[in-house]
């Protein structure tokens, strides 16, 4: 809900096929819309405050009085009589008469608007005491009784009419405590005020959120910074994993169990504890592993808990946390570029991307071919990567100590740790607030003052940084440039996809072909990757390399919509067209070559579920969610996206072209207007989830039910690994 003053901007225009708005928006776009079909926010709270001020002596009326006054206002009809009269029905039916629902969402006042509306009040009162707790509170009372259904016009006399119910509604709940609307709030309210004092700037409130600038972050970033050297990066790092980390290990899933904290409370006087934000801590604590030579002072970790609480207080500031779980499957289609830019920030700040060292081992074999022949000075690289991912978190370690482990040469050793170090003094060195430019994550190790000497975070967060870095030198030194790289690394994902599935030994067809149309101009070949089957469902899954580049860290939309496109979104309408190929025939004839002139095997569908799954070979975050992928697949469907600054607007080509290519395919079998239909059964998944799953699935029949299972469950923490535990255990 924060205003962050970064990325360029998405907004998505929407086809009026299925009764959707025609133009919707995101940020400063939806206000800037709202203020050229309706009435805005500051103008609502002149008309909710006013009924506020002409009606203020009602409040301290005696409870008969109040009665008498709104039955008075609200009288019952003569078809309720010898019933039980019931004000707060009436007021509601009132209301309801108010709303219509087919009235466009973005020419309306709905819960959202009280929601923000309340917000705004909230803030002012808290920071600036502008307005008193009980006039806050009519929107929080309004919320209660205004479902998600109402769509009310956004004109004067509504509004007007609804700041009167706010005000009858408060009345009839004459002892209100706390509608508990905004139960985070309070927590958001108090760590802006410390932290508007380490930035000696006033915080700034537009629209009901708090707008985070550049300038408010830049002294409160400095602050934490100066703080953490004082400290000492390594110490500050031990207790950190000693303390929040270490108890959060799962040696099941072989992987730390960090993630959102959605849900609600379940008794409104119970605390949530906020989350920490590892990952801003990771970026802070890493720049200051090693103290100037000029400053000899001793680093003891003094200030953990203070350090703690401070970067906490970013976190809440930016207010992108524990979201309802039922709030993330209602996202609207118009939000998505708000929801992606909101969750992005919160796994940039507390969701640090973690690999099994035992699938990066694995993934580090796919650079192999091109290693030997661009870099055969690190043949001993598997070998000095595999000390490394056995290290504890927060280790230091000599090459000397590695060589001797590995029982390799001193100075092929250093080869390896030369290339893939990077030197104390130049790690996020562009890392001056909380959103900005790192570099950490592409390097394995970290070379301390001495030379000989090398720090490593964590085999599980840093140890991707292997195969990270391994591309970077094969992109520098490859000849044939950098796509033509790609298309090999591609190739090789597939294989190593393959050898997971073989080291299981799943069944499943890969790299065959079926063929469109008929006649000899029409039968077009189609290629897919990998298909799997049981008895009760067919998964078409299509694999890709393409990582979410550094845009997804700085939470800009833009650059992670562009990732998104060339990666899961490419994948997902490829294996889109195999499914409704089987769907439309219910046969599917697969072929090896293009000189066979039998198919090898005769898929059917036999009444089984069709899924479609794209597979990338790097972690994508929140992404993979089966929610997700449906709900931007329905995105697809019905609306291309569009970013404020025209120069990037290149950079939403692929996306729309892809919703241009599912659009066709589409409407060529099915109604485009039957959306949950067209797009159930869709799914993004990072290619250690697949491994993970044949990992921790005890039994063959059951591995698509794994690696589908949110589809028709969803468990509060919103992480695919935890839900995979928790199946796991109930089979």
């Amino acid at each position: 809900r924060c205003a962050v003053c970064c990325g360029d901007g998405i907004n998505i225009s929407l086809l009026r096929v299925v009764g959707l708005p025609l133009l919707t928006g995101q940020g400063k776009i939806q206000e800037e819309a709202r203020q050229e079909t309706g009435m805005n926010m500051s103008e609502h709270l002149q008309i909710f405050h006013e009924a506020y001020k002409r009606r203020r002596q009602e409040f301290d009326l005696p409870e008969n009085e109040i009665v008498e006054l709104l039955e008075n206002h609200y009288p019952p009809p003569p078809s309720d009589a010898g019933k039980i009269p019931l004000l707060k029905d009436r007021i509601k039916g009132n209301m309801s008469e108010l709303s219509c629902e087919d009235h466009p969402e973005e020419e309306s006042f709905s819960a959202k608007d009280l929601y923000l509306l309340y917000s705004q009040t909230f803030f002012e009162y808290k920071l600036f005491g502008k307005y008193d707790l009980r006039f806050t509170s009519l929107f929080a009372v309004l919320h209660a009784y205004v479902g998600a259904k109402y769509r009310f016009p956004n004109d004067s006399d509504t509004i007007r009419r609804l700041a009167e119910c706010s005000v009858d509604f408060w009345l009839i709940d004459k002892f209100f405590r706390d509608h508990t609307l905004g139960d985070r709030l309070p927590e958001i309210a108090a760590a802006a005020r410390r932290l508007s004092y380490l930035s000696n700037r006033p915080v700034a409130i537009e629209n009901g959120v708090i707008a985070l600038s550049d300038e408010f972050l830049a002294p409160v970033h400095a602050e934490l910074e100066r703080r953490m050297e004082l400290a000492g990066g390594i110490c500050f790092l031990n207790r950190l994993f000693q303390n929040e980390l270490a108890p959060c290990f799962d040696k099941q899933m072989g992987r730390y169990m960090i993630h959102r904290q959605s849900g609600t409370r379940s008794k409104p006087d119970e605390s949530l504890e906020p989350e920490v934000p590892f990952g801003y801590l990771f970026q802070l604590a890493v720049k200051h592993l090693f103290p100037p030579i000029i400053d000899r002072r001793p680093r003891t970790g003094a200030g953990y808990e203070k350090l703690l609480q401070l970067a906490t207080d970013v976190l809440l500031v930016f207010d992108v946390s524990r979201s309802y779980s039922i709030s993330h499957v209602l996202i609207g289609i118009k939000d998505l570029p708000e929801y992606i830019e909101r969750n992005s920030i919160l796994d940039s700040l507390c969701l640090p991307p973690q690999y099994a060292p035992e699938f990066c081992m694995l993934a580090i074999e796919m650079y192999d071919k091109k290693r030997r022949e661009l870099m055969p000075e690190l043949a001993c690289l598997k070998d000095v990567m595999r000390v490394c991912l056995e290290l504890p978190p927060c280790a230091e370690v000599t090459d000397a100590e590695i060589a001797q482990t590995a029982k390799l040469p001193l100075n092929k050793v250093r080869c390896v740790l030369d290339l893939f170090s990077l030197p104390w003094d130049q790690v996020n060195r562009e890392y001056h607030l909380p959103l900005s430019a790192i570099n950490q994550w592409d390097w394995p190790l970290i070379q301390a003052p001495d030379p000989h000497r090398f720090f490593m975070l964590s085999p599980h967060f840093s140890g991707y940084g292997f195969c990270r870095r391994l591309e970077t030198l094969s992109e520098e030194r490859d000849p044939a440039g950098k796509r033509a790289l790609g298309e090999d690394l591609g190739k090789e994902v597939e294989k190593l996809t393959a050898r997971i599935l073989d080291d299981r030994k799943i069944p499943y067809h890969h790299n065959g072909f079926y063929r469109e149309g008929t006649g000899r101009r029409n039968k077009n070949r189609v290629e897919f990757d990998f298909i799997l089957e049981d008895h009760e469902h067919i998964l078409f899954l299509e694999v890709k390399k393409h990582p979410l580049g550094e845009g997804f860290q700085q939470g800009s939309d833009v650059d992670i919509m562009f990732d998104l496109a060339r990666g899961l979104l490419k994948a997902q309408v490829q294996a889109y067209r195999h499914r409704l190929k089987l769907s439309e025939n219910g046969v599917l004839p697969l072929y090896h070559s293009d000189t066979d002139a039998e198919p090898y095997y005769i898929l059917e569908q036999k009444g089984r579920k069709i899924h479609s799954m794209s597979v990338c070979l790097p972690e994508y975050a929140f992404f993979t969610q089966a929610f997700l992928a449906e709900k931007f697949v329905q995105a697809l469907l019905v609306g291309s996206f569009h970013t404020r600054n025209p120069a990037l607007e290149p950079k939403m080509k692929e996306l729309n072209q892809l919703a241009e290519k599912l659009r066709r395919l589409s409407s060529s079998s099915f109604p485009i207007d039957d959306l949950r239909w067209f797009t159930k059964y869709s799914y993004f998944r990072s290619l250690q989830q697949l491994w993970i799953v044949l990992q921790t699935c005890p039994d063959d029949e059951q591995v698509i039910n794994r690696l589908t299972w949110d589809r028709y469950t969803m468990f509060n923490s919103l992480d695919f690994y935890a839900g995979l535990k928790f199946m796991n255990r109930r089979a």
